[in-house]
Protein backbone atom coordinates (compact mmCIF):
# COMPACT_ATOMS: atom_id res chain seq x y z
CA UNK A 1 0.00 0.00 0.00
CA UNK A 2 1.35 3.70 -0.55
CA UNK A 3 2.14 6.13 1.69
CA UNK A 4 0.44 9.37 0.34
CA UNK A 5 1.92 12.69 1.14
CA UNK A 6 0.75 16.63 0.91
CA UNK A 7 3.97 18.41 0.86
CA UNK A 8 3.31 22.51 1.27
CA UNK A 9 6.62 24.61 1.13
CA UNK A 10 7.86 28.23 1.34
CA UNK A 11 10.97 28.91 -0.09
CA UNK A 12 12.96 31.79 1.17
CA UNK A 13 13.66 34.58 -1.52
CA UNK A 14 16.84 33.81 -3.59
CA UNK A 15 18.58 36.10 -6.23
CA UNK A 16 19.47 32.69 -7.92
CA UNK A 17 17.37 30.59 -10.07
CA UNK A 18 13.49 30.64 -10.40
CA UNK A 19 10.81 29.18 -8.30
CA UNK A 20 10.09 26.69 -10.98
CA UNK A 21 13.58 25.13 -11.74
CA UNK A 22 13.52 24.69 -7.64
CA UNK A 23 10.29 22.98 -8.03
CA UNK A 24 11.62 20.95 -11.05
CA UNK A 25 15.34 20.07 -9.01
CA UNK A 26 12.70 19.18 -6.04
CA UNK A 27 10.71 16.48 -8.13
CA UNK A 28 13.70 15.42 -10.19
CA UNK A 29 15.05 14.75 -6.23
CA UNK A 30 11.60 12.61 -5.27
CA UNK A 31 11.51 10.53 -8.35
CA UNK A 32 14.57 9.34 -8.02
CA UNK A 33 14.16 8.66 -4.47
CA UNK A 34 11.40 6.80 -4.88
CA UNK A 35 8.52 9.04 -4.89
CA UNK A 36 6.09 9.57 -7.45
CA UNK A 37 4.54 13.44 -7.28
CA UNK A 38 1.11 13.55 -8.75
CA UNK A 39 0.20 16.60 -8.47
CA UNK A 40 2.42 19.93 -7.84
CA UNK A 41 1.54 23.62 -7.71
CA UNK A 42 3.23 27.22 -7.22
CA UNK A 43 1.44 29.75 -5.29
CA UNK A 44 2.40 33.09 -4.15
CA UNK A 45 4.76 34.09 -7.29
CA UNK A 46 6.59 31.14 -6.83
CA UNK A 47 7.81 31.40 -2.76
CA UNK A 48 5.85 28.42 -1.81
CA UNK A 49 5.32 24.96 -3.38
CA UNK A 50 2.88 22.63 -3.20
CA UNK A 51 2.95 18.43 -4.13
CA UNK A 52 0.84 15.41 -4.11
CA UNK A 53 3.01 12.32 -3.73
CA UNK A 54 3.38 9.11 -2.88
CA UNK A 55 5.70 5.96 -2.24
CA UNK A 56 5.29 2.46 -2.05
CA UNK A 57 8.55 1.96 0.54
CA UNK A 58 7.43 1.50 4.18
CA UNK A 59 7.90 3.73 6.96
CA UNK A 60 7.33 7.25 7.98
CA UNK A 61 8.51 9.55 5.39
CA UNK A 62 8.97 12.89 7.07
CA UNK A 63 12.75 13.83 7.44
CA UNK A 64 13.70 12.38 4.54
CA UNK A 65 11.32 14.67 2.54
CA UNK A 66 12.54 17.88 4.60
CA UNK A 67 16.12 16.84 3.61
CA UNK A 68 15.21 16.62 -0.03
CA UNK A 69 13.49 19.71 0.20
CA UNK A 70 16.05 21.86 1.52
CA UNK A 71 18.41 20.39 -1.28
CA UNK A 72 16.45 22.60 -3.60
CA UNK A 73 17.11 26.22 -1.96
CA UNK A 74 15.93 27.74 1.54
CA UNK A 75 12.93 26.48 3.20
CA UNK A 76 11.42 29.10 5.20
CA UNK A 77 8.00 26.66 6.37
CA UNK A 78 8.12 22.86 5.85
CA UNK A 79 4.28 21.23 6.40
CA UNK A 80 3.82 17.39 5.25
CA UNK A 81 0.71 15.98 5.91
CA UNK A 82 -0.27 12.24 5.54
CA UNK A 83 -3.32 11.85 2.74
CA UNK A 84 -5.28 9.31 2.64
CA UNK A 85 -8.28 8.43 -0.28
CA UNK A 86 -12.04 9.24 1.25
CA UNK A 87 -14.37 6.99 2.32
CA UNK A 88 -16.62 5.19 -0.24
CA UNK A 89 -19.01 6.93 -0.35
CA UNK A 90 -17.19 9.91 -1.67
CA UNK A 91 -15.82 10.73 -4.35
CA UNK A 92 -13.33 7.68 -5.34
CA UNK A 93 -10.47 10.13 -6.74
CA UNK A 94 -11.15 12.68 -3.88
CA UNK A 95 -7.75 12.59 -0.85
CA UNK A 96 -8.45 13.38 2.80
CA UNK A 97 -5.36 15.60 4.14
CA UNK A 98 -4.74 14.76 7.89
CA UNK A 99 -1.47 16.08 10.08
CA UNK A 100 0.98 13.74 11.29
Amino acid sequence: MANTYMLDLRYQPENEGSAIDRLNHLVELLSENGYEVSNSSLFDDGARVSLLISSDQAGRHELKLLKLASDTGSIGRFSCRKAEPQEPHESADAIRVTHV
